[in-house]
């Protein structure tokens, strides 16, 4: 007899289980509790699925489903997605050979893969037909617990889109993840001052981060994404203009192409960095951001040294320890409104469709008490009435 048929569970939802519960307790504190198909139910496809001792409402809902999913196989009944292999791992697979995966531009590409990362470990073994609307709408809520909305949305949203692909080739009938009341999350609203910029601008300088100190610059003045800053090169500018392909407007599989005036404050660092880059010998198509080893930044590491340099600036500026890079393109669409751009204008620049777009505009546009005080000030009543 096995060690773990000797153990006794401990005093919990564990001493009457649903059927195919099993548990270990692990070296370092806690259990590792799962579902453990039969053998007759391991011929029709299904396989171990991960529970968690700490959800016992959650992990008996889930193995008592699974269960009646076996007894329905057993008894005939025929799930489309129960054949050997149709797991989430499966799925994701699938779907990144898709030809949907490969019209993502490279910017989602990275940010799905991180996602379906994280819900491969998840739910990577689980059958993709064992994901039913209870066990999302409890997965949900978990995350919006302890991840707060904001995630909690995005990994719901993604794992829709994965599983609207699996419908899409029969492996589930319905999908799941969809009409699950998810709640929408306030958009994200902070602006950046002229003052904070200044100091960011000052930390990154002071720590001989030039390329830094150019994308603070370059995203704040010129109103763009922290891809299509850290991608620019030296050949897209001709010493007024900044043209380039945006990596998120696109038609069909083609970027729209931008062209944008540069600002008289970016001006000088482009030419500053070209010259250098000139003295160098580098091509035209070398990055205009590039760090002190002359390397271009990735998305990674260019995150961790902008977090290190607003550390630094915010021992002089404390305000700009929340401010966020992404803020920045935000802060652009703020600070050209309160100088009299028009929505249409605004969203030339950024590349986007905020001025008609409801849910963009109250990202870009957020209320403003200066613009609300405009408003009132120019209602003047008419001569003679």
């Amino acid at each position: 007899m096995n060690r773990r048929a000797k153990a006794k569970p401990p005093a919990s939802w564990l001493d009457d289980a649903p059927p195919g519960v099993r548990w270990r307790q692990r070296k370092r504190d806690g259990l590792r509790v799962w579902w453990e198909p039969s053998g007759t139910a391991r011929a029709l496809g299904f396989e171990p699925v991960e529970l968690d001792d700490a959800k016992p409402t959650w992990s008996r809902r889930r193995a008592e489903e699974l269960n009646r999913m076996v007894t329905a196989a057993m008894e005939g009944e025929t799930f489309s997605g129960a054949g050997k292999g149709r797991t989430v791992d499966d799925l994701i697979q699938l779907y990144r050979a898709a030809p949907e995966w490969s019209r993502l531009s490279p910017t989602t590409q990275r940010d799905y893969g991180f996602g379906l990362n994280r819900i491969a470990r998840k739910w990577g073994r689980s059958p993709v037909v064992a994901l039913t609307k209870s066990i999302l709408r409890d997965w949900y809520e978990t995350l919006y617990r302890e991840a707060g909305p904001h995630m909690a949305q995005h990994e719901i949203r993604l794992l829709s889109v994965l599983l609207s692909y699996a419908e899409l080739r029969e492996w589930i009938e319905v999908n799941p993840a969809t009409r699950l009341r998810i709640i929408t999350p306030d958009p994200r609203e902070r602006v950046a001052s002229w003052s904070e910029v200044d100091a960011l601008i000052a930390a990154a300088e002071a720590a001989e981060l030039e390329g830094v100190a150019l994308a603070i610059a370059l995203s704040f003045l010129q109103g763009q994404r922290q891809t299509d800053v850290l991608e620019a090169r030296l050949a897209q500018f001709d010493g007024a203009t900044w043209r380039f392909e945006r990596s998120k407007a696109r038609r069909g599989s083609v970027r729209r192409a931008a062209v944008l005036v540069l600002h008289p404050e970016v001006l000088p660092r482009i030419e500053a960095r070209i010259a250098a880059a000139a003295e160098a010998e580098e091509g035209r198509d070398a990055h205009l951001i590039v760090r002190p080893t002359g390397d271009p930044y990735k998305a990674d590491n260019f995150r961790r040294v902008f977090n290190r340099v607003r550390k630094a600036a915010a021992r002089k500026a404390p305000s700009v320890a929340d401010v966020q890079f992404r803020d920045l393109r935000r802060s652009f669409a703020w600070w050209s409104r309160e100088a009299g751009a028009s929505e249409r204008d605004r969203a030339d620049a950024l590349g986007n469709t905020s001025d008609v777009n409801a849910r963009l505009g109250q990202t870009y546009n957020p209320s403003s008490a200066e613009g609300a005080a405009r408003a009132v000030a120019s209602m003047k009543r008419p001569e003679g009435s």
